[in-house]
């Protein structure tokens, strides 16, 4: 059931997912991080990262739009499950990057696009 609490939760969530999109956007050289804060192992990935981090298990759709807008001077590298990277990648795709790196490490996909 949808309450207001809710809506107003994913409404902050939605704006702060574009924000942190966008000023990733705005500077071709630098990194974005995407992760899955559901598993220890991707969000210790994204903590010894530099640049903006994205969490794809708080997923929206204003994200995937601002993910959508990437330079293709941009590096995205993730650290996420297949069918993640799966959305993500066409997304990025799409933008013009390409995969750089794949490395497969039990259920978790360490990637880089660029």
């Amino acid at each position: 059931m949808l309450s207001r609490r809710n809506l107003l939760a994913s409404c902050a969530m939605a704006s702060a997912a574009i924000t942190v999109s966008a000023r990733a956007i705005e500077q071709p050289g630098n990194q974005i991080t995407v992760f899955d804060s559901r598993d220890r192992r991707s969000r210790t990935f994204a903590a010894a990262g530099h640049g903006e981090n994205i969490d794809v298990a708080q997923n929206s759709v204003s994200l995937w739009a601002a993910l959508r807008t990437v330079q293709p001077k941009a590096l995205v590298r993730g650290f996420t499950r297949w069918s993640d990277f799966i959305a993500v990648r066409g997304s990025l795709e799409s933008a013009g990057l390409r995969v750089r790196h794949f490395k497969q490490q039990d259920e978790l996909i360490d990637w880089a696009m660029g």
